[in-house]
């Protein structure tokens, strides 16, 4: 659907069928659903010798799958972000330190996959994608800064850095580390690492 491919279904009890036949309808193409099988064959032959041109109104399908797709970005960084306080403070509360540090770099892991699947410099490339690509921007700010609480209790001067870096106010409650509770900002520039590289010194010729 995303490829723009018509997406042809035939009416029936199948739950695939039905599914289909709502997506058709929704948006316009009630051509592509075929009340029988016979009438499925034939639908389909005819679009197939149409030959590698793009079925006419397919557009609407397309709009449809990446809107979809976005939605489903959205929901896994709230996701990610959710039960983060809960669980690290239930992890401190028992002084498991490993454990509640680990569960914050879940997140960070979770984060890093979030970036290679969405890929916003791609999104960048397309001016129609700028709502998804200012969305998933937000959405990863938002996990750089409930991670940032989050680990105040183990670097609070990184933490704090951090914050700063993103525009954020050096706010640590704990009730920050949630999804969606960035404040918006303007220009971000770049930051300075976090972790400097440290050389050894050359040894005396």
């Amino acid at each position: 659907m995303s490829a723009g491919l018509p997406v042809l279904t035939c009416k029936g009890d199948a739950f695939s069928g039905r599914v289909a036949a709502s997506l058709l309808t929704s948006v316009g193409m009630p051509e592509l659903i075929a009340e029988s099988l016979a009438a499925y064959e034939s639908r389909a032959l005819e679009l197939a010798l149409r030959g590698p041109r793009p079925a006419p109104g397919l557009a609407p399908l397309r709009e449809l799958a990446a809107g979809a797709q976005a939605q489903r970005w959205w929901a896994e960084v709230e996701a990610i972000l959710a039960p983060l306080g809960e669980d690290v403070a239930a992890r401190l509360d028992a002084f498991d330190l490993t454990g509640a540090l680990e569960r914050i770099w879940e997140v960070v892991r979770g984060l890093n996959r979030h970036v290679e699947t969405t890929a916003p410099w791609q999104l960048a490339k397309d001016d129609a994608r700028a709502d998804e690509l200012d969305r998933v921007l937000y959405d990863l700010v938002d996990g750089l800064r409930a991670v940032a609480v989050a680990l105040a209790s183990y670097v609070p001067e990184t933490s704090a850095r951090i914050l700063e870096a993103l525009g954020q106010p050096p706010t640590i409650d704990w009730s920050e580390v949630s999804y969606g509770r960035t404040q918006p900002v303007e220009g971000l520039g770049p930051a300075e690492p976090l972790f400097p590289r440290i050389d050894e010194p050359a040894p005396a010729a």
